[in-house]
C-alpha cells in the first residue's frame, strides 16, 4: 500500500442475515474492489470517484429503504517515516552528550481493559567516527556508542514524538576530539537517518568564550555573558558520493482509487479506499 488516506467499512448483515450490500464478484470474494451491488439491483462503480464521492455512494447504498445492513466507517493514515535530528553542537570530550529531535513513528501504547497493546517502533542509535563511517566500514565492531529507545508519547501532534539518547560523560572521555556520524534507524521499517556533528577538544568552550570577550573587548558596555554561543559544525569533505545517507523516497501514487476487502467471521467485510492527494 502507498502512502496516503484509507477508510475501513465494517458491515453488518443485520436482521435478515443477509449481506444486501456487496462486491459484484460475490459474497465471498476476497481482494481489490472497484464495484458494488445491492439486492435492490443497484450497481455503484467507484474505480474513477474521488474518495469522498466513493464513500459517498457507498454510504447512500446502505441508506436505501431496501436495505437493512449497518456500516461503520474507520479512517487511518499511512505516512512515510520521518525523523529529525536536532542540532548537536559545541560539545567537548567528557561531557554527556545528548542527542534529541523528532518522528512520526509510532509510540508505545498500553490499551486498557484486555485489548491488544501496541508496542511502538523501536529506534536505535549508532555512532561511528566519521572516516570509518564513509568508507563503509560499519560493522559493530566499529561503533563508538549505541543504544535504543522508543518515541514519547508526550504531545498530541503526530508528527512531533520526541525520542532522545544520550552518549555518557564516561563514554564521551574515551572518544577523541573529530567529526562523528550518528545513525538512528528503524528496524521494522528499513528506515535510517545519519546525521552529522563534532567532538571538540576539552577546553574548547572555555576558548570560545575567551575569544568572544576579546573581539568585543571596548565596542560595548553590555555585561558579557560566559555563555557558549552556537557555532556551526564542522562539515565533512568526503565527496557526497561515499554517503550511505539517501533516505527512503515516496512511493508512487499508483493507479486510482482502489478498495480492499477484509473478511470478518462472515459477519463482516471491509473495504479499504486509497484517498488521492
Amino acid at each position: 500500500m502507498s502512502e496516503g488516506s484509507f477508510y475501513v467499512i465494517y458491515q453488518h448483515p443485520m436482521n435478515n442475515q443477509v449481506f444486501d450490500v456487496l462486491p459484484e464478484e460475490g459474497n465471498s470474494y476476497s481482494g481489490t474492489i472497484t464495484t458494488i451491488v445491492t439486492t435492490s439491483g443497484k450497481t455503484i462503480d467507484f474505480s474513477s470517484l474521488q474518495s469522498d464521492s466513493a464513500l459517498a455512494a457507498i454510504e447512500e447504498a446502505f441508506d436505501s429503504p431496501y436495505i437493512d445492513d449497518t456500516m461503520v466507517k474507520q479512517k487511518f493514515v499511512i505516512e512515510r517515516a520521518r525523523v529529525n535530528v536536532d542540532p548537536v553542537i559545541d560539545y567537548e570530550v567528557g561531557e554527556a552528550v545528548p542527542i534529541t529531535g523528532t518522528t512520526n513513528l509510532e509510540c508505545t501504547i498500553d490499551y486498557p481493559y484486555n485489548q491488544i497493546d501496541l508496542s511502538g517502533d523501536s529506534l536505535t542509535l549508532a555512532v561511528y567516527e566519521a572516516d570509518m563511517y564513509y568508507s563503509g566500514k560499519t560493522q559493530s565492531t566499529y561503533r563508538v556508542y549505541s543504544d535504543s529507545t522508543y518515541p514519547g508519547r508526550n504531545t498530541i501532534d503526530l508528527d512531533s514524538r520526541s525520542f532522545s539518547f544520550e552518549i555518557h560523560a564516561d563514554i564521551s572521555a574515551q572518544m577523541k576530539p573529530g567529526d562523528y556520524v550518528g545513525v538512528i534507524k528503524c528496524e521494522e521499517i528499513k528506515f535510517e537517518k545519519p546525521f552529522l556533528f563534532t567532538l571538540h577538544e576539552e577546553g574548547y568552550g572555555k576558548e570560545q568564550a575567551s575569544a568572544s570577550q576579546n573581539v568585543g573587548e571596548g565596542l560595548s558596555d553590555q555585561p558579557k555573558s560566559n555563555k557558549k554561543t552556537a557555532t556551526a559544525t564542522s562539515q565533512y569533505t568526503r565527496s557526497a558520493t561515499t554517503r550511505a545517507t539517501t533516505e527512503p523516497t515516496a512511493k508512487s501514487s499508483g493507479p486510482g482509487p482502489l478498495f480492499y476487502i477484509i473478511s470478518l467471521s462472515s459477519v463482516a467485510w471491509a473495504v479499504l479506499y486509497r484517498k488521492r492527494r
